[in-house]
């Protein structure tokens, strides 16, 4: 806080200032792209972090960035976490995802099963998974309009009802959602 002292007018009035300075604070946060695959994976990353930042710091797997918007390759198999610590007038914050990027040598390959695979509305489907590679979570569009599931259940069943036409359903496994 600075403060300065003024008689402006000369009658001995004395004008006291003083400057407030006012500081968002900060809040870490990132995304990253893509999330799983073979080695050598590399992986974007985008900060996402708000508040008056002045600096970033990364960190994965043993290596550090000060980059806002970093990549990363990831050369060997495994798990790994990654933290983001931003810095600014406003104090400093940390996001830690941890087991955030998976790497593997056996390539993901969406398949399933799906019966009945068809019948009078309402119809329920059970959805057998027939995937391949190191898969922990799915993403399941079912065809109708913008709703898609997130889930961990493996075999899910949907009930479907009110359908005018044949609707395609397709299955993306992934091994960590976001």
């Amino acid at each position: 806080m600075a403060s300065s002292h003024v008689d402006s007018n000369g009658d001995g009035t004395i004008t006291s200032t003083h400057v407030i300075s006012i500081y968002i604070p900060v809040q870490a946060s990132f995304s990253a792209a893509p999330l799983a695959g073979q080695p050598p994976l590399t992986v974007v990353f985008t900060d996402t972090s708000t508040g008056s930042i002045a600096t970033q710091s990364w960190g994965f797997d043993g290596i550090t960035s000060t980059a806002q918007h970093p990549t990363h390759t990831y050369a060997c198999t495994g798990t790994f976490s990654v933290s983001l610590t931003v810095s600014g007038p406003g104090g400093s914050d940390t996001e830690v995802k941890t087991d955030y990027v998976r790497v593997s040598d056996k390539p993901i390959i969406a398949n399933f099963t799906a019966h009945p695979a068809s019948g009078p509305a309402p119809l329920t489907v059970q959805f057998t998974d027939a995937s391949a590679g190191d898969v922990s979570a799915w993403q399941w569009d079912y065809g109708i309009g913008p709703v898609v599931k997130f889930t961990i259940t493996t075999n899910p069943r949907e009930p479907f009802s009110n359908l005018s036409a044949p609707n395609q359903l397709s299955r993306k496994p992934q091994s960590q959602l976001t």
